[in-house]
């Protein structure tokens, strides 16, 4: 996820909008070095910001885990006023269709068992 969060960051210098709207602050040697780099999908080039990524910022964007963990994760952004989420599945062993499966048939009926219903039907509809 850093590499994501990289270019996601290096795409919006020098506002960042979509980490300070989820409260994060970037760090000022963060700001800075972010500031030498244009976009690109280069790892090479992306590596140094990556390393750089505060683990906050990557926790803010990504459901990973059990089951559990992650329907634990989706209750509180719904709470938090989320009504949709992007699913942008990465499995280690290749299996994006069971992660998409289990997220469909497993975290969004247990979000739904637990009272949010906002979030999950708009979810569910784009898989």
């Amino acid at each position: 996820m850093r590499p994501a969060i990289a270019r996601s960051l290096i795409t919006q210098y020098p506002h960042f909008r979509t980490f300070t709207t989820a409260g994060l602050e970037i760090p000022p040697h963060l700001q800075e070095l972010i500031a030498t780099v244009g976009y690109t999908h280069d790892p090479a080039l992306l590596a140094p910001v990556a390393g750089q990524v505060p683990d906050a910022f990557v926790d803010a964007v990504t459901l990973a885990g059990t089951v559990e963990d992650v329907a634990t994760c989706v209750r509180r952004m719904a709470q938090q006023g989320i009504k949709h989420i992007m699913v942008y599945p990465q499995a280690p062993d290749g299996d994006v269709e069971r992660v998409l499966t289990s997220f469909a048939h497993e975290v969004i009926p247990s979000v739904r068992d637990q009272g949010e219903e906002g979030l999950p039907g708009t979810a569910t509809a784009r898989l």
